[in-house]
């Protein structure tokens, strides 16, 4: 599991996370409402439990083709990520890999906490307080940053059933919002689960524990970070490191 100290290694600290005229308790105002991402930090849900092996794709994995004789992805037909060659992004995605080709965005690979949830509910409910041990209701931003901020919606992400397009459709949707970011804003993007690496008998995939989030933003160091091979039990990143790292950089 990657500490929190390196976490902060991902980002520059300086400038972003000190400036009171961008951040701070009342920086989400009226001006937001009608476009909540044209603010200086958004939040944006994956809402049904994201693909995270279909969204970055493992292609050099063998298990990957292998499980998924229908959905895997071609390693011609992904977007390449410079620096690896291990993984690349989904194609529907282009927004995303314009801002990490210019150093913007930072990959996490398998991304979660101790004992995951395969209950939407709780896994959501988890996600929204960063409280995975206790039940509690408080957002983790109010509560951590003291924002009146709202996590954005981009639904259909629960594909058990002919996933290739429905998939395809609504990371469509997820990179028309990342469009829509200012440049110099902050963004998180999660998804409350991920899904298995077994396709199943109806051309889709049902819960897993494998998950992706990514951090984007001028200040981010981007890169990847973390990797899908972990036993069902185990994680390469603390979701609630990444949380600290957002703490530091809005201050």
């Amino acid at each position: 599991m990657m500490k929190r100290r390196n976490f902060l290694k991902l980002c520059l600290a300086s400038g972003l996370g000190r400036s009171s005229s961008l951040f701070g308790p009342g920086f989400v105002n009226q001006s937001y409402q009608d476009n909540p991402l044209k603010q200086p930090f958004s939040i944006i849900h994956l809402d049904g439990g994201n693909d995270a092996y279909n969204t970055v794709i493992p292609i050099a994995l063998a298990e990957y083709y292998k499980e998924r004789p229908s959905l895997a992805l071609a390693a011609e037909s992904v977007l390449s990520l410079p620096g690896s060659t291990s993984y690349g992004l989904n194609s529907a995605l282009k927004n995303l890999h314009k801002r990490f080709n210019q150093g913007q965005v930072a990959i996490y690979l398998g991304i979660g906490y101790p004992d995951v949830s395969f209950s939407h509910h709780r896994a959501k409910q988890i996600w929204h307080t960063g409280e995975p041990e206790r039940l509690c209701d408080d957002f983790w931003a109010h509560s951590r940053l003291n924002l009146k901020l709202k996590p954005i919606s981009v639904r259909d992400f629960d594909t058990h059933v002919d996933q290739a397009a429905k998939h395809r459709e609504a990371l469509l949707n997820l990179d028309k919002k990342i469009g829509q970011l200012n440049k110099g804003s902050l963004c998180f993007i999660y998804s409350e689960m991920g899904r298995s690496l077994k396709e199943n008998s109806d051309k889709g995939t049902d819960h897993g524990h494998a998950n992706v989030a990514f951090l984007l933003g001028e200040k981010v160091r981007g890169g990847i970070y973390g990797d899908y091979l972990r036993a069902e039990d185990e994680f390469a990143t603390d979701f609630r490191d990444v949380f600290g790292t957002i703490e530091k950089l809005i201050g």
